[in-house]
């Protein structure tokens, strides 16, 4: 039995090659877009899940530079904690760990701090409102859309 693959020339072959290699680089590839087609992209060895929460951080940087905010810090957790206890038979209790990952710390000239969430205006989803509703909370701290 012989082998029943796809057969190509050398020509053809170079083509498909250099067509594959040009869509790799180009960040065309048959993977599933995001839910809020957002493109991935990375700058300063740090990945962001957008072009607009990465030009943010450009920002940033360039505020930081000219002494108009004092630092920032890049995806800053805040953790709670959830105990439960069942209600009926067997009465188990349990805790969970929660974290929110805003997209930016800013600590300000002044001391005070801003937590900073890039949003596109699709991008306000319920997980998001429930969980800065939670960190306000529990932490009294609003977490700034830009």
């Amino acid at each position: 039995m012989g082998n029943k693959g796809v057969h190509w020339s050398t020509e053809e072959f170079k083509k498909a090659t250099l067509k594959m290699n040009r869509d790799i680089v180009l960040g065309k590839t048959n993977t599933k877009p995001s839910k809020m087609r957002n493109v991935k992209c990375e700058c300063d060895g740090i990945k962001f899940d957008s072009k607009k929460e990465m030009s943010y951080y450009l920002e940033l940087k360039l505020r930081k530079q000219a002494g108009d905010i004092k630092d920032f810090e890049c995806q800053y957790k805040i953790h709670w904690m959830v105990k439960c206890s069942g209600l009926g038979p067997p009465y188990r209790t349990f805790e969970k760990q929660y974290c929110y990952i805003a997209d930016f710390r800013v600590i300000n000239n002044d001391g005070s701090v801003d937590i900073i969430d890039v949003k596109g205006n699709k991008s306000l989803t319920r997980e998001f409102k429930h969980k800065a509703m939670i960190v306000k909370k529990l932490y009294n701290i609003d977490i700034k859309i830009v």
